[in-house]
């Protein structure tokens, strides 16, 4: 009698569970992601081992932006079921968007092992190392996924910006080329053509691009806060302005954006706004494009030429040019 009581409790309990657990997905199809949660968390109370519970809970978590939380579902669903590949997928991207991108390269690795003809997992190898400024790795990775799907212009575009890092100019463009071929209408090429051409000085062509990208993504912060670099080259700066500020609307996280915004106040004179920003966009990501070089002429603007030196030194050291050509323009005999 007792063994029947408790088959009848578990029963009931796994279809209590299953019910909140269907209820859960139905909000999850629809995107309302908050009642998701909450019927996922009615599902893994009921049993805390129920790992597809705490894996969409991570999905609906992941949707809301909320990282943490999601990564903290992914690591139940992995405790639950070690061998759940889904989780570990899921839970390299919430790493990812955490910008954890060593604990994501980890989660990958598993799943490699397990899938190693997925593209998405080398692709997001390749993201990894390139946020970590493992250029070279970061292109075998893109290689790798290219060879598993030669049809993606995704990747390719991603290749291009590995080669625009790596100031290797002709490749970014043979990439974003070669994306186009594939798909004549994917922004992100138009987007990078765009910074090609600003690099040529060939502003009105670079604005032209970008303008068309933005005709295919009216609302991305890349876009915007690269149509507003434009609008500084071209000395148009309270449309810049609009352009960055924007783009910091949409992605705070960008430190493009602040780089950029930095230099609109350098241009425009406002030294200790300039400086304020362009030390944040640094903080953010100090492998930003001449960010050294422009805190450096902060500072000449600000009258601090020792702090001006240290600075083009430093981005010197780096690699940048427009520092080696400052350098002895403002600190020879200091």
């Amino acid at each position: 009698m007792l063994i029947l009581l408790a088959l009848t409790s578990c029963n009931l309990s796994e279809k209590k569970r299953n019910k909140s657990y269907v209820r859960a997905n139905e909000f999850l199809d629809k995107r309302d992601f908050n009642n998701a949660i909450k019927y996922y968390d009615e599902a893994v109370q009921i049993d805390p081992g129920f790992a597809s519970g705490w894996n969409n809970k991570g999905i609906a978590h992941f949707e809301l932006g909320q990282y943490t939380d999601a990564i903290g579902s992914y690591n139940n669903a992995i405790l639950a079921e070690p061998d759940m590949n889904e989780a570990y997928f899921n839970r390299a991207k919430a790493f990812m968007h955490s910008q954890e991108y060593k604990m994501a390269l980890n989660d990958l690795n598993v799943v490699a092992e397990v899938y190693p003809d997925t593209s998405e997992v080398y692709f997001r190898k390749g993201l990894c190392f390139y946020y970590l400024g493992e250029y070279d790795t970061s292109i075998a990775n893109f290689y790798t996924a290219l060879e598993l799907e030669p049809d993606n212009p995704e990747i390719l575009v991603n290749l291009s910006t590995v080669y625009y890092s790596l100031k290797d100019f002709d490749s970014c463009r043979e990439m974003l080329e070669e994306a186009l071929i594939l798909n004549s209408e994917i922004p992100e090429a138009y987007s990078g053509l765009a910074l090609l051409e600003i690099k040529n000085q060939r502003a009105d062509l670079a604005m032209d691009y970008i303008e068309y990208a933005l005709s295919l993504a009216p609302d991305n912060p890349y876009f915007l806060n690269n149509r507003g670099f434009i609008h500084l080259e071209m000395g148009q700066y309270e449309s810049a302005l609009g352009d960055i500020n924007a783009s910091i609307q949409l992605d705070p996280y960008n430190s493009w954006s602040y780089r950029n915004k930095g230099i609109y106040y350098y241009k425009t004179k406002n030294y200790e706004d300039a400086l304020r920003l362009l030390n944040k966009a640094k903080d953010m990501d100090p492998r930003l494009e001449s960010i050294d070089f422009y805190i450096g002429l902060t500072y000449v603007g600000l009258g601090k030429l020792e702090e001006a030196c240290q600075s083009f030194d430093i981005g010197s050291a780096s690699g940048d040019l427009k520092c080696k050509e400052a350098y002895p323009r403002y600190c020879t005999g200091i």
